[in-house]
């Protein structure tokens, strides 16, 4: 709907981003623009894909982290369900946008999850990020 208006729904989802993140943030993206025009394509390629069977498909793990206001995390537990070594973070704070709104924290979680895995055929520790 929104890439049938004029300006392809620009106003509409800079006004949205600019209620649910940090201003900083909001402008930068609301400046660069929005790409509003590619969302059918988006969402046509997704139709496509079947995450649940990727999921199930590879046996590394996963870590899901979802903010506590998701809007998205009705099917958390499927996917959870979908793997066979797999873990969920529910930030307390956090929506959609979490790794927008809440930078650190989210880059806390993945580096927490990071340092855990073992490349592939290794016998060596787990990666350790760089500070």
């Amino acid at each position: 709907m929104l890439s049938s208006w004029s300006d392809g729904g620009e106003r509409v989802s800079a006004r949205v981003l600019r209620a649910v993140l940090p201003r900083r943030t909001a402008e930068a993206i609301a400046h660069a623009g929005i790409a509003s025009e590619v969302i059918p394509d988006v969402v046509a390629a997704l139709r496509a894909v079947r995450p649940l069977d990727d999921l199930a498909a590879y046996a590394g793990p996963v870590r899901f982290v979802n903010g506590r206001f998701d809007h998205f995390r009705a099917e958390e537990r499927r996917f959870l369900s979908a793997t066979s070594d797999s873990s969920l973070v529910v930030a307390p704070v956090g929506g959609h946008y979490l790794p927008m709104t809440r930078p650190m924290a989210f880059a806390r979680e993945l580096r927490a999850f990071a340092s855990t895995i073992e490349p592939a055929g290794s016998e060596s520790a787990p990666y350790v990020l760089d500070r």
